[in-house]
């Protein structure tokens, strides 16, 4: 459902979003979202619970469609949390698990690489002279130093972004765009790492709040999902990389809080059927 959604937005598009950043800029629409939120996790919990091989003809699908919409981070989320995925449920030799590191990391690098540079590229009303390695530090560099202009604006928005991380989905506001607004004053979507969104909205003490928050849930998330496998190991891959990615993006996603949601549910699941896990679990190691 998640691949058929995707494959209808990139229809009524018009055209390849990743080639026109008219089309780049109208590509993230309502069944966008629904897309990304059905295929993100549903692919992670085949490959966590099922080792089937046609399983991963239905990732390298989901890869190339989301990357034609020319956003290189839910590309990136994709392949690093099925990664993740399979690191945790698969049984490998150590040799074998630093040899599908390396090809992983190069290969996640490329592909980011790729994305990023000729969406880049196709914006028509920009001219970049910069190649795929320079354009990634410009882009480190542009998101530190937005981060730098913003930590003598803390609390400058007032939970502005906060709540459009939230309401943008049916009012159809970026974050980003507020905080080049307000950083640096004009209208342009920015980054702005980790800890940007929760100082200019509130200051310090919400930047501790999220980051207990954050570092709580993965944790619960990572010790539960040891034991458990399936879908919980799924889900935390999903936040896992999501988190990642939101190191230099920040957190003003909506769908990526949803998962967090749905993780922390999973979470309250875990604790109260704690019991009767462990009961299920002497049984089948006294068999």
């Amino acid at each position: 459902m998640g691949l058929l959604f995707q494959a209808l937005n990139l229809f009524y598009s018009g055209g390849i979003p990743i080639l026109s950043g008219y089309l780049k800029a109208k590509a993230v629409t309502k069944i966008w979202i629904i897309s990304y939120l059905l295929f993100l996790p549903g692919i992670n919990i085949l490959m966590a619970k099922f080792a089937r091989k046609y399983y991963y003809l239905l990732f390298f699908i989901g890869i190339l469609l989301f990357a034609l919409t020319g956003y290189r981070t839910t590309t990136i989320v994709i392949i690093l949390s099925a990664f993740i995925t399979l690191y945790y449920t698969r049984t490998f030799s150590r040799n074998l698990k630093w040899i599908y590191l390396t090809i992983f990391i190069f290969g996640l690098a490329g592909i980011g690489l790729l994305v990023g540079y000729v969406s880049v590229k196709s914006i028509e009303w920009q001219q970049w002279n910069l190649n795929p390695l320079e354009l990634f530090f410009y882009r480190a560099g542009y998101t530190l130093t937005v981060f730098d202009k913003l930590i003598g604006l803390q609390g400058a928005t007032n939970g502005t972004l906060s709540y459009y991380s939230i309401m943008g989905f049916f009012e159809s506001a970026d974050p980003r765009v507020i905080v080049g607004n307000v950083v640096l004053g004009y209208k342009h979507s920015s980054t702005s790492t980790i800890f940007g969104p929760a100082l200019l909205d509130f200051g310090t003490w919400a930047l501790a709040l999220q980051m207990f928050i954050l570092g709580l849930v993965l944790k619960l998330m990572h010790l539960i999902q040891k034991q458990k496998k399936g879908i919980f190991t799924a889900f935390y891959a999903v936040i896992l990389a999501q988190t990642l990615v939101w190191i230099e993006t920040g957190p003003t996603d909506l769908v990526v809080w949803i998962f967090y949601f749905i993780s922390i549910g999973l979470i309250l699941y875990a604790f109260l059927n704690h019991d009767e896990y462990r009961e299920y679990e002497f049984h089948e190691e006294k068999s």
